[in-house]
């Protein structure tokens, strides 16, 4: 652990132009490309490897010492929130952003349980993942404004139903 951070630091130190290096997991190649297109337009930020699957994930990760990993979430498969984990277990100071097209409360209660810094869905507007990104990277949590509207219209309309029970 100590070391890898040590190696991290010193990849930080060594970048001139004080990018933040960001890894990409998605194993859609045109939605990787994309984001990655998306991610370098942006002053500061910068891919620095892309991966489609965990154990080349994980491999990357090592090498590049990135200082936040994007990864793809798909119903279809636990094998991202796996990685997740394993991401958070390996490198606890490395936050993690999960990006889904699913807005469904399990899906985001799945990746921030399993260590993920934040949740983002793909039909959010493009300027909304470099905000993301952002606020991960300065220590704070992101949801997107979506999901935080129908959960807490889901917990309103939860409330409202115990009361009204409640009363008979």
């Amino acid at each position: 652990m100590l070391l890898q951070r040590i190696m991290r630091n010193q990849a930080q130190n060594h970048n001139i132009e004080n990018d933040h290096n960001i890894v990409i997991v998605n194993n859609h190649q045109v939605a990787r490309l994309g984001l990655i297109r998306l991610i370098n337009q942006n002053k500061g930020l910068k891919i620095c490897a892309e991966a489609t699957q965990l154990t080349q994930a994980l491999y990357v990760i090592a090498k590049t010492c990135p200082d936040l990993v994007i990864v793809s979430i798909a119903l279809e498969s636990s094998k991202n929130i796996e990685l997740i984990r394993s991401i958070t277990q390996l490198y606890p100071d490395l936050p993690v952003l999960a990006i889904s097209m699913h807005d469904e409360p399990f899906c985001v209660e799945s990746a921030l349980e399993a260590g993920a810094n934040g949740y983002i869905t793909k039909r959010e507007a493009p300027e909304k993942i470099a905000i993301a990104i952002r606020k991960i990277l300065d220590g704070q949590i992101y949801i997107s404004d979506t999901i935080v509207a129908g959960i807490l219209q889901n917990w309103s309309s939860q409330k409202n139903l115990k009361k009204y029970l409640a009363f008979y």
